[in-house]
Parts: structure tokens; C-alpha cells; sequence
């Protein structure tokens, strides 16, 4: 029996929605159709090496004495900064398969733009990848892994971890101690000498007065400087030169200068404790903004920022008597 043509479509159509409906049916948009590879876990303490390479250049950190130093210069490593990359390696974390194109350039994954990582125990390979871009969600980044030609969705944003050049990634401290060992200051500018030294007023003690419980040491009695001639000295202004310096970072080294270039400083800060911490700074030019300075505790030279660099250079009239007024 023949069906009328309208029937047929009808049939047809009906026929058509029951498989759609079927493959709706079926199909999980949110399920994983995909397996995503599995990392062999790294540990932090097995990591000696890092190498990270970018358009054809290799920036290498080594592990030496619990620190990180920047190769083949041997410049220390700045710690937190390290730390990060270190981090970011240890805790890569595939979330999602993001492109099997093969076309890295929007993800920032070609040649020109990817950041290679290469991390050894010593000349043993634990993980080698490329970074591209952070995702649009500012919380992934894009990710390619070594013989993989998927690129990935990988956990947290971290390209700029890696995105460093020498300069940046250096240790900026020049000038650490301890700030309550320091017992003496000596301030040499060009027309004189200064030295200050730590005296410390006992505390006076009542007769019968209970020391309280929660105290476990002697208290400590008030703490000012006096010049050799036993005149009092500005212990304002001396405790903040041991302030700016006691954890000093400079803005960057100087290229391609050692410390002999460096002649008569026009400001010279010896912090006398266990052993001297001098900080010398030397005039700038003109049109310049920044001073350049030396440290017994780093073996090059380097810049001051024009505020922090004053904020040391008190002047010796202002370091004489007990002022709050400005140099």
C-alpha cells in the first residue's frame, strides 16, 4: 500500500526528530570524551636545575647550598622568585584539553613566543613543557607538553613566574643584618668623620618591686647614642639610618663595572656589630636619577633610588643633636 506524499514526509521528519532527540539523548556535552595525560609527580627537594628557554635563549638556575644561582654568572638568585618557578613546576595540574590544531600561535605557544622548561635532578630530565599565555580565565594557562602536540588548560597563572630576564630575577638585597647587634655608627662625608656609639640606660629596679611573671628576660633600658665626646647624638635619625639599611635592596646592578671603578664616596655609613657593614654612595650626574652605591656585602656595584639613597645621607649637623627636622 501506497503512502500519500504528505504522509511519506510526515514519516520522514518524524523519523528525522527521533534521532536528534536520540543523539541529544545520548550525548553528555559536559562528559570528557578525552583522557588528559598524567603527570609523574615531581619532588621539590629532587630539583637541582632549571633551564628556560625562550626564543633561542637559555636562562639556567642551579641549586647550590639551599640556594638558587643564576648560570654561568653565578649571580644569587632572587629567593622568593625562584621559589615560584619552583612551585609552578612541582605543581603543574592539567585541567581541560583546550586545542588539537596544531595552530600554538593563539595560545602563545609558537616558537617565537612559547617559554620552554626543562627541570633536571641533576643531568636527569623530570618535566619538560611550554608555557603560552595566561587563559581569558586570568586563572589557567596555556600549556604544551614535551612530545604532546595537544595544547592544555593548565592550574593557576604562573607564565610570569618564568617570564624573566637575568637582571629581574637577581637577588636585589646588598645589605643585611641584624639591626639589634649593631653597637656602633661612623657617618664619613668629605669634610668629616662621626662615630656614634650604642648606650643603653640600665633600668632602674624599686626595692621589693615584683617582677612579673609573663616577663621571662630583664627588660631592656632605653637605648640612645652618644659621639665620642659623650654629647648626645639624634637617636631619631640614627635608628632610621639603621632602618633603611638593615635590609637594603637596591633598584639594579651596574653592568659591566666592578667596584675599583668606584672612587671617593661622598657618604660612607659603617654599622659597626659582630663584624662592619659599610654602604658607600658616590655623587651622581645632573640629569641623573639614581645614586650609585657599594656594599661590603655584595661584591657589585649598583643603583640607589634618589629617595632611598637620601633618606641615608642625613647630614652630619642634623645627626648631632636630637631634631625632627628634615636634612
Amino acid at each position: 500500500m501506497k503512502l500519500g506524499k504528505g504522509k511519506s514526509e510526515t514519516i520522514i521528519l518524524g523519523a528525522a526528530i527521533i534521532a536528534m532527540l536520540i543523539y541529544l539523548a545520548l550525548r553528555n556535552p559536559d562528559r570528557m570524551n578525552y583522557q588528559l595525560p598524567r603527570l609523574a609527580p615531581i619532588a621539590r627537594v629532587d630539583i637541582s636545575r632549571v633551564d628556560i628557554v625562550r626564543a633561542g635563549q637559555t636562562l639556567r638556575l642551579e641549586k647550590k647550598d639551599n640556594g638558587w644561582f643564576i648560570q654561568p654568572q653565578g649571580f644569587s638568585s632572587d629567593p622568593a622568585k625562584a621559589n615560584a618557578i619552583v612551585d609552578a613546576i612541582v605543581n603543574l595540574r592539567l585541567a581541560a584539553l583546550v586545542s588539537e590544531s596544531r595552530n600554538y600561535s593563539p595560545y602563545g605557544l609558537d616558537r617565537e613566543n612559547a617559554i620552554v622548561v626543562k627541570a633536571y635532578e641533576k643531568e636527569r630530565l623530570l618535566r619538560e613543557f611550554s608555557i603560552g599565555n595566561a587563559a581569558s580565565t586570568y586563572s589557567h594557562t596555556y600549556v604544551k607538553l614535551d612530545a604532546d602536540p595537544r595544547v592544555f588548560h593548565a592550574r593557576n597563572s604562573f607564565r610570569g613566574d618564568f617570564d624573566q630576564k637575568v637582571d629581574g630575577l637577581r637577588d636585589k638585597t646588598v645589605l643585611r643584618f641584624d639591626k639589634t647587634e649593631i653597637s656602633a655608627v661612623e657617618i664619613s662625608t668629605a669634610a668629616e668623620k662621626i662615630l656614634f656609639s650604642k648606650n643603653a640606660k640600665p633600668v632602674d629596679v624599686k626595692p621589693n618591686e615584683a617582677k612579673p611573671q609573663a616577663q621571662a628576660e630583664p627588660a631592656q633600658g632605653e637605648t640612645s647614642w652618644l659621639m665620642a665626646d659623650g654629647k648626645p647624638g639624634n637617636n631619631t635619625e640614627l635608628n632610621g639610618i639603621i632602618e633603611q639599611t638593615y635590609q637594603l635592596s637596591c633598584e639594579q646592578f651596574i653592568a659591566g663595572k666592578s667596584k675599583d671603578d668606584f672612587k671617593e664616596p661622598i657618604y660612607t655609613v659603617l654599622l659597626k656589630g659582630r663584624k662592619d657593614f659599610r654602604l658607600s654612595i658616590f655623587q651622581k650626574a645632573e640629569k641623573e636619577i639614581s645614586y650609585t652605591a657599594l656594599s661590603s656585602e655584595s661584591p657589585y656595584p649598583f643603583l640607589l633610588s634618589s629617595y632611598t639613597a637620601e633618606n641615608i645621607m642625613k647630614k652630619p649637623e642634623i645627626l648631632k643633636k636630637e631634631t625632627t627636622a628634615s636634612k
